[in-house]
This record gives structure tokens, C-alpha cells and sequence, in this order.
């Protein structure tokens, strides 16, 4: 299958109309979206691979819409907590500065010059609030945001998530401004600063309420974040034990990132043959069955459909057609471009 959606064909439309008081004209102009081209793609059958490659193609200038997407490098910072164990990972990286201009130009473009835009009030009270002006809040944090999972269960708690940052001392500062109210715990360990925040309450059917957490650990380059403490502590030690190139990246996830370009600005991996399906098949089954403990869960007879149909799931189906899946995204002179497949 092969697809090509010509985007001038949409920037050539009428926009000049209202809706709810924003001119479209401009707000459309100020996005610059004329900077894009095309959106191209295709999906093919390879043997054991099914593999699917797009691109947004455009002008990739400085200034364009292509700039919500960061340049890219050769090795993401977050590839030094890949461990022996680890399930899957997704990394991606993203101009921040880059996506706050092209929002605040749009929001501009929808009132009078002169006049005050949302975005004035929006800074207004961040500058308020976190001490600092907004964009340079936002140029605390690299971009780089990334997803580790080392249960072969894909247990959710377990699940790690790391965030790149440019300075530690900054960035907690900012982190104790903004968020004052959620911390509920911190502690130094030299130079890692961990942090507990509070997610909110829940209440369940007896009518108590129990309270949700994340564990932080703020460290030089990265914030690491997840449900539960042993699980940063675990993959900031796998970190620790990591000299120069991590030798623990399995060597399957080595020679598809070699296939890759050099540059890249987003990259992910998936074992499937890591993962215990009977032993996620009856943790599934488990949790399908819970008691709901807010407004708008499945109700009881949705609940029991869904623990039914995963009784009758072969498990040993997965192992057996799955193996890996592996993707790549980056930005050159011609656009955005991302490569996949799953074996």
C-alpha cells in the first residue's frame, strides 16, 4: 500500500472566515503550514517483516512547522538505561522552544495588532508562579523524553519514564516552584535529588481514599520518573554500571539501529519474545476483574466480557508470530521521515 496527500491542495482553500472569533487567514499563515508539501508513505510485506516507512515532506527552514521537531543526534541520552532486562523502549525528541514559538505566533495571529494575546496572560502568570520567564523554563528541558519497560509482564509500575534536561540545579528549582503543593518527600543522594509526588486520591468502594505517587530522581542531564521508588533506583544502577557504550543493548536492537541514519531524533524497540504471555494473560484476567473505583469504568457485565475473552486467548500465539519491532524517525533538508517494522 502506497499513499501521497498533496497539502497545498488544502492551503489553497478559503480561510477567510471566522469561527468563534478567530480569523482563520492568519492564524493558518502563522503556522506556516504552506512549509509543508506532502505526507508520503508506504506499507510492505518483506518476509518475516511488515514494514512501514512516511515522510512530511516540505521546507524545513528555520521558522517553518517543521520546527516542533528537534535536529536529532547520534546516541539519545536516555540509550545508558537499556538493561539486561529491559522489555521495550521508545525515545523521541522534540523542539520545545521551537513548538511555544510556533503557538505563540498562531495565538498572535488571532487578535489585532496591538492587542494582547492569550499567550501574554499565559506568560504573565508562569513568570508569576514558577519565578522565571516562561521560555526560558521551557529551555530548562533538552526535548528528550523516553519510556523504559523491564517487566515481563509489561507490569505498568514498573514501567520508567526519562526526561533530558540541561541543569539540575535549575530544573529542581523550577520542579519545587511548579509542583510545591504535590511534594510530599524529598531527599539528596549525591548528585541525584529524589523527589515523591502526589498524583491525586482515588476512592474506592468502601468510601476511603488512598493516594497515587510518583517517585522522581532529579539528576545531572535527566529526570527519571515512575510508580515506584525500586523501580528509578533500579535503572539509575544499571546506569551506574554502564562504562562508555552500553554493552547491555541486545545486539538484535544494535544492528537494526545500524540500519538507521546516523542522525536521528527518535528511535524504538520492542522484544516481544522477552515477554511471559502466560503470566501476563492471568495479570490482564486479574485486573480486568477489579472493582471500578471512579465514574465512567466498565460496568460489571463489560468487565466479565473482556476476562472471558482473555480466558480463551492462547498465549502461545504471540511468541510464535511476534519477535521485534523496531522504528526510527529523523528531519533532514527534505522533511520528516519515519522507518519501521515488526518481525
Amino acid at each position: 500500500m502506497e499513499f501521497l496527500f498533496h497539502v497545498p491542495d488544502i492551503i489553497d482553500r478559503n480561510w477567510d472566515t471566522s469561527v468563534m472569533g478567530f480569523r482563520l487567514r492568519p492564524l493558518i499563515q502563522s503556522l506556516k503550514l504552506d512549509a509543508v508539501h506532502s505526507v508520503a508513505g508506504r506499507l510492505a510485506l518483506e518476509g518475516a517483516r511488515t514494514r512501514f516507512q512516511g515522510a512530511i515532506l516540505g521546507d524545513t527552514s528555520t521558522g517553518s512547522f517543521f520546527d516542533i521537531w528537534d535536529e536529532g543526534g547520534t546516541s539519545p541520552s536516555s540509550w545508558q538505561f537499556i538493561a539486561a532486562n529491559t522489555v521495550s523502549y521508545q525515545e523521541w525528541r522534540v523542539n520545545l522552544l521551537g513548538i511555544y514559538g510556533l503557538i505563540k505566533r498562531a495565538l498572535q495571529s488571532t487578535v489585532g495588532a496591538g492587542q494582547p494575546s492569550p499567550m501574554d496572560f499565559v506568560e504573565t502568570q508562569a513568570a508569576t508562579r514558577l519565578g522565571l520567564p516562561l521560555p526560558d523554563a521551557i529551555g530548562l528541558f533538552s526535548g528528550e523524553f523516553a519510556t523504559l519497560q523491564s517487566s515481563s509482564t509489561l507490569d505498568s509500575a514498573k514501567q520508567v519514564y526519562v526526561v533530558g534536561i540541561r541543569d539540575k540545579v535549575a530544573t529542581l528549582k523550577l520542579l519545587r516552584a511548579g509542583l510545591a503543593q504535590r511534594v510530599t518527600g524529598e531527599r539528596s543522594e549525591g548528585d541525584t535529588t529524589f523527589l515523591r509526588m502526589s498524583a491525586g486520591g482515588m476512592a474506592s468502594p468502601a468510601g476511603t481514599a488512598s493516594r497515587k505517587y510518583y517517585h522522581l530522581a532529579v539528576a545531572p542531564g535527566v529526570i527519571v520518573a515512575s510508580a515506584r521508588d525500586e523501580s528509578v533506583r533500579e535503572i539509575l544502577a544499571s546506569a551506574k554500571t554502564t562504562q562508555g557504550e552500553n554493552t547491555l543493548v541486545p545486539p538484535a536492537w544494535q544492528k537494526a539501529r545500524e540500519q538507521f541514519p546516523k542522525t536521528i531524533n527518535g528511535l524504538s524497540f520492542f522484544d516481544f519474545q522477552r515477554i511471559d504471555w502466560s503470566a501476563a494473560k492471568e495479570r490482564w484476567i486479574a485486573e480486568s476483574r477489579k472493582t471500578p473505583t471512579s465514574k465512567g469504568t466498565q460496568p460489571e457485565a463489560a468487565r466479565d466480557a473482556v476476562a472471558n475473552a482473555l480466558k480463551d486467548l492462547n498465549p502461545r500465539v504471540f511468541p510464535r508470530h511476534l519477535h521485534m519491532a523496531a522504528s526510527a524517525s529523523w528531519k533532514d533538508a527534505r522533511g520528516m521521515h519515519v522507518d519501521g517494522w515488526i518481525e
